[in-house]
């Protein structure tokens, strides 16, 4: 599996493939808690359903720049992520292959063992800071986001 690149106003982080699946799943679960969500939302729920369902091999985007073009939407993104970050974390230590597959990535045919649910955390963490304006990195400076203590 490769890494792609998550972006926001011209700074971002590089993570693993699987790490951008999974965040982008959580999203679109929130996403479908929402009733009469704004057609913006809509749109930007069904283009995370494909980036995180398809399998794209180093190319994995979130689209952050095309899609959050005002400050409100931008806050609406970060409720949705801090909702979905706190799901993620109930579900810890670890998160199963029955859940992996739950959040449809991969595919069918991936076979892994439990993750820990450190490494999509560390990710969701990651997107969090981007949003706030934390993220000082670029492709050229950033390392692969990973859990100190987790084996990568």
């Amino acid at each position: 599996m490769g890494s792609s690149y998550t972006d926001f106003k011209g700074k971002g982080f590089w993570a693993r493939d699987g790490q951008v699946e999974v965040w982008l799943y959580l999203l679109v679960e929130e996403i479908n808690l929402i009733k009469d969500a704004p057609n913006w939302l809509k749109k930007l729920q069904e283009e995370w359903h494909i980036q995180a369902t398809v399998g794209f091999n180093g190319c994995v985007t979130a689209g952050l720049d095309e899609s959050i073009d005002t400050e409100e939407k931008r806050n609406y993104i970060l409720a949705l992520s801090e909702s979905a970050l706190e799901k993620l974390r109930s579900q810890g230590p670890e998160l199963t292959v029955k859940a992996e597959y739950s959040y449809g990535v991969d595919g069918p045919d991936t076979i892994c063992n439990a993750v820990d649910y450190r490494i999509h955390e560390a990710y969701a963490v990651e997107f969090i800071n981007l949003l706030n304006g934390k993220v000082k990195t670029n492709a050229s400076t950033s390392q692969v986001v990973w859990p100190r203590d987790v084996p990568y």
